[in-house]
């Protein structure tokens, strides 16, 4: 599995930071920051865009990230967003298979490239359920 480089990760961070309506969900460990989700609104009313989600590969398979993914869409559904969108890379089938056990639907939309790697990349859509009450 290719996993992108920080110098590629962080623009898209960085960018994530600079806007005061992204949500971020971390989970941190004894050697710092291991897994995270980012998500901000799109230009469609209640709709949000999933910008990056990253767990540390020495973590892979621990849980991780169906844990930020859910707890993201939990602060999604409590910020009242109706509905999350995401992209990924066709050929990452773990990923895309985290997604689709989370709820997720990929679109069946033909793949597009990515404008940086130029990959093809699906889409998937999330409607977030509002947190029970006193849940957290």
């Amino acid at each position: 599995m290719e996993v992108p480089s920080l110098e590629a990760a962080r623009a898209v961070l960085l960018d994530s930071l600079q806007d005061e309506r992204a949500t971020f969900v971390v989970a941190a460990g004894g050697a710092g920051v291991i897994a995270f989700a980012t998500a901000e609104p799109t230009a469609a009313s209640g709709v949000a865009e999933v910008r990056f989600v990253g767990v540390d590969p020495d973590h892979w398979g621990h849980g991780l990230g169906g844990a930020v993914m859910a707890r993201l869409a939990d602060e999604l559904a409590s910020a009242g967003f109706v509905s999350a969108t995401l992209l990924v890379y066709a050929d990452n089938v773990p990923a895309r298979r985290l997604y689709e056990r989370l709820g997720w639907s990929w679109d069946r939309q033909t793949p597009s490239p990515h404008p940086r790697t130029g990959k093809p990349e699906v889409r998937y859509h999330l409607r977030p359920e509002p947190p029970a009450v006193g849940r957290r």
